[in-house]
């Protein structure tokens, strides 16, 4: 099985900005499972791409408990909290690495170096497979950047993690030829804490995305979010960017006298949505009121695990955001509630 994912990092000079291509690799074979993993940095030169600075580390013979290692910490990583560097060794191991040489003149050789130990560790800002040069005292490998996208350095999701993590999942499950049991009758860990992630950040950005819309050229009107329509209208826009299927006001199951309408439900990842516009005339007590009633409305429904509440707050008329969120974020077996207040 091979896949292949991409990561852009840009830069505030364009001449500067990087692309980067990374292929994995894993085989079964008679002594054991094979393991590849290449990078390729891909920079803009006249008017078309070029590639330079390959690397490969090719591991032959891993056993399974050595890859499951690997695997194991992926899933550590993408099911903690505050995702901080976790890392492994594995040690005996038999493999070689392969790296491009620049030479004075600019031609380009390759050298090949064998390993015997593996340091595999991963963050917020990438995947690092590493081996220690003991010639040169110096770690060498390859580095996996953690996100699709950089923007100044900083990463903007852990989508290339979970992708590597994913290329282990599918191997085992539907390639390799005995049971694991590590996979039996699971899901690829926290595909939808994905989901929640990528929705969060569109909440978090929000105000800068509306910031261009008020700005138009000639005598044209601005484009203002005065009430919850227009942040529903633009929201909606932003979701279907990340998500194919994005139900508008879907009708939810009844367990109510009334059947409720909930403004987004994402319904392959379980998750609901609900926008609040804060103003003038309403009070902490309305929201209060409003949010109680959504969570009892919609914590029975079979479609909804996550309630994701938007409120945008361009005035700033809730003083205390971190305190609103946190007083109306709830955790039950029926259904997590989170809230995500943006000026």
């Amino acid at each position: 099985m091979q896949n292949v994912f991409n990561s852009y990092k840009k830069t505030s000079v364009s001449d500067d900005n990087l692309g980067i291509s990374v292929a994995i690799g894993l085989y079964e074979e008679d002594e054991g499972i094979e393991f590849s993993l290449s990078r390729t940095e891909v920079r803009q030169v006249g008017g078309s791409k070029k590639g330079e600075n390959s690397k490969e580390i090719r591991l032959p013979n891993l056993s399974l408990s050595e890859v499951l290692e690997i695997v194991g910490l992926l899933e550590d990583w993408i099911d903690s909290e505050s995702y901080p560097i976790m890392d492994r060794e594995l040690r005996g191991i038999e493999g070689t690495y392969t790296y491009e040489i620049q030479g004075i003149r600019g031609e380009t050789t390759e050298k090949t170096e064998g390993i015997d130990t593996l340091a595999v560790s991963v963050g917020e800002q990438s995947v690092r497979f590493r081996h220690w040069n003991e010639s040169d005292s110096e770690w060498r490998g390859i580095s996996i950047p953690s996100a699709e996208r950089f923007d100044k350095g900083t990463p903007q999701g852990i989508q290339n993690v979970e992708a590597l993590y994913q290329t282990f999942y599918d191997f085992f499950t539907k390639e390799y030829s005995e049971p694991v049991a590590r996979f039996q009758n699971e899901e690829p860990v926290d595909a939808e804490k994905s989901a929640i992630y990528q929705i969060e950040e569109i909440f978090s950005r929000f105000g800068e995305m509306v910031v261009p819309l008020k700005d138009r050229r000639g005598e044209r009107p601005p484009l203002t979010m005065d009430d919850e329509y227009d942040v529903q209208y633009f929201l909606h826009s932003l979701l279907l960017l990340h998500f194919e299927d994005v139900r508008r006001e879907p009708h939810t199951e009844e367990h109510s006298a009334v059947s409720p309408r909930i403004d987004f439900l994402i319904k392959k990842e379980t998750i609901g949505i609900e926008v609040k516009r804060a103003s003038e005339s309403r009070t902490r007590k309305d929201f209060r009121g409003e949010l109680s009633e959504d969570k009892e409305q919609y914590r029975l429904d079979t479609d909804i695990d996550t309630l994701l509440v938007f409120v945008y707050d361009p005035e700033k008329q809730i003083e205390n955001k971190t305190h609103f969120e946190e007083s109306f974020e709830q955790d039950t077996p029926q259904m997590t509630t989170r809230v995500t207040v943006t000026r």
